[in-house]
């Protein structure tokens, strides 16, 4: 069986946003699943309680990359209460589902 992504999770695969570490950030997560081996680590900074810069670096597969993009294009600009309301399900429906075929 292989997987086809769908053209925004190629996208943000092929041509990820907001790569990279912010110097002194206002906030650090570290996220992983020891089970595939993923990793990230996403950095913020804080402006007027908005979501002012954020970066990442990851460690994963395309789904995992395609996401961390995602995320930081979804998370960018917005107030820290809207920052922290992104759900799962969210992050999906903006990525769309992954097609798979035989």
């Amino acid at each position: 069986m292989s997987n086809h992504y769908i053209d925004t999770v190629l996208h943000h695969f092929l041509d990820p946003l907001n790569v990279g570490v912010i110097v002194d950030p206002d906030g650090t997560g570290t996220v992983g699943d020891m089970a595939c081996g993923d990793t990230m680590v996403m950095t913020i900074r804080v402006q007027d309680d908005h979501l002012a810069d954020i970066k990442y670096q990851v460690f994963g597969c395309a789904a995992a990359i395609a996401t961390c993009s995602a995320v930081s294009e979804m998370a960018m600009g917005k107030a820290l209460d809207e920052v922290l309301a992104i759900t799962d399900d969210d992050i999906i429906r903006y990525l769309g589902e992954m097609r798979y075929c035989s």
